[in-house]
Order: C-alpha cells, then structure tokens, then sequence
C-alpha cells in the first residue's frame, strides 16, 4: 500500500522548511538493523498496512520488526524480531495485518539509496530521498550493499518488543501554549479517550474528539513544531505533527509526546483509541536513557532466545 525507504531522517534542514522525515517508529527501525548488523542509521523499507512481494536473486540476510503484518518466506511464515537467512529465489511476502500498522525490513548491508542532505530518508512530498523520492511501485530494483561477513544470527527476547496496544495511555510533556487551555479542558485531556481519524498519514495524526464545545481559537506567531508536537486546532480537536510534518504551524502547541511514545503512536491504525498522561522531563529522560541502553547493549550481541536483557 505505501512502502518507502527510510533511514532515521535527516537533520539540521528544518530552518529551510524541510521536516525530519525517517522512519515514523525509530525503535522498530533501529532494531531490525541491528539484527542484521548494520548500523542503526542504514536505510530499510518502512512498510504500511499491506507489504509488498519481494524477490531476491541472491543470498543474504533480513529481520522485521515493528508492526506485525504476518511476514512469509516462500509462503510459510517467519519470526519476526530475528535474523533471517534468504538464498537466491526466495520470495517474501507479507499476509494480514495482526498489529500495530508499521513494519520495518532491514537488509544487510543497508539499501542503497538516494541520499539527499545527509539522509537516505524518502520525502514524499517534495519528491527527493529514498526510491526516486516515492513510495516502491511493482516493478522496482532495489540493490542493497555487500558486506564481507555475516551477522550473527539473533532472536531478541520479547522484553525488546515494543508494545502496540490498539488503546493505550501515551505520555506527554506540557507544550509552550499548554495555558491556552482553560481548567476544563485540561481535565478533558487528561481523562478523555480519543479515536485515531482517518485522515491520519506520515504528516500528522487527527484525533476525533473535542476537548471543548466552545474553544474559541487563539491568535499566535507561526512557530517552530517538532515531531511530536500536539496542535490544538480551531474545532477544538487535535493533530499530532509526525515525521513528515511541516516545520512552522500558527496552532497551540499544548504538549509533546515523549520520544519513547512516539514509536506507538506511529503504529495507532484509523480506530485506534488513546489516552493521554502528562508526566514531567525527569521522568522522560529517564525512561529515553532507559530505552537507549538496552539498544547499547544489544549491538554486536548474540541474544538467545528467553533471557530478559535490562528488564
């Protein structure tokens, strides 16, 4: 349906209007490189929904991670979150969608790709990055770069495995505009559930459901917004600004979404309920350096299956 490659984004362009792009869950992404022993940064394939049908015409390597969209090797199916070997002829395809929406395929050696201000991440609005600057169509060649030795064949223990609950509680730091709310909406944010629209892509997630029936709208500078960044826009609702999103927007920014919740919040499928919890910057770093050291501890690792690695 929409499948790109992406590498973890480029940055530093944002003062010229160009977004971070990269892959919308950078977890998922950087775990399956490491199962193939790339580095962290090497370009893959971010899948969406439905995955396409790949043939490879010689030996090597691959792990998916993230959303679980039922990957198969020559129509039986594989573990996900572990290396596997492909030979010449194998074919991979992808079945139902049983969890979360994204999916990510990395290949040793890292795709070659196009790499546009220091990034191979594919934008597709303005056309540059990745495959020619577009999702793949059938019919594409993707090469991929030869390594001399083969990674260490890995099965990551389901303690790494994000969780991509369909209604789960995401925390949030308070945003610059957070006092534009008044007394019963900040309640209403915080107790409320809200449902993922429809009209969600990798630019900005809406969410259906208003935190008050008589917001009257605030008049402010456009201002700088990051990935993450929670927008309270004119009807009352919201839209969470994601990789693709743009750079400057004139909407208050009433919170941000933890770095370690923002994986999660890429995987929330039109539907998909959400709460909110606001926490304080002690306890986000915390719980990033958390994360990071795990993913420090896993590079270079041969993990078996079952032991629980920085519980």
């Amino acid at each position: 349906m929409y499948t790109t490659i992406q590498d973890l984004g480029r940055f530093g362009s944002r003062r010229v209007g160009v977004p971070q792009s990269g892959a919308m869950d950078d977890y998922a992404a950087r775990l399956a490189n490491i199962l193939v022993g790339n580095e962290v940064t090497a370009p893959l394939l971010e899948i969406s929904y439905t995955g396409p049908e790949l043939l490879f015409s010689s030996r090597t390597f691959i792990a998916v991670t993230g959303g679980d969209l039922s990957p198969r090797v020559n129509g039986k199916d594989i573990m996900m979150y572990e290396t596997v070997c492909l030979n010449p002829g194998d074919r991979l395809s992808f079945g139902g969608l049983k969890n979360g929406c994204r999916a990510y395929l990395a290949i040793w050696g890292g795709l070659v790709s196009d790499y546009v201000m220091e990034s191979c991440s594919t934008y597709v609005p303005a056309g540059f990055g990745g495959h020619h600057g577009r999702p793949l169509i059938k019919g594409d060649l993707l090469f991929y770069h030869k390594k001399d030795e083969p990674p260490l064949i890995m099965t990551l223990p389901e303690s790494y495995w994000p969780n991509y609950d369909a209604k789960r509680t995401i925390r949030i730091l308070e945003g610059p505009e957070w006092n534009v709310m008044d007394v019963e909406m900040k309640q209403n944010f915080g107790r409320n559930t809200f449902k993922i629209g429809h009209n969600s892509d990798r630019m900005g997630i809406r969410l259906e459901g208003k935190l008050s029936q008589e917001y009257h709208p605030v008049q402010m500078l456009s201002s700088p917004l990051g990935r993450g960044s929670i927008q309270l826009i004119p009807s009352g609702e919201m839209i969470i600004v994601m990789s693709d999103g743009q750079t400057t927007g004139g909407y208050p920014r009433i919170g941000s979404i933890i770095a370690v919740d923002l994986g999660p919040v890429a995987q929330l499928k039109p539907g998909d309920k959400i709460k909110f919890k606001l926490i304080d910057q002690d306890q986000a770093k915390s719980l990033f350096l958390h994360r990071e050291a795990k993913l420090e501890y896993l590079k270079g690792k041969n993990i078996p299956k079952g032991p629980e690695i920085l519980d």
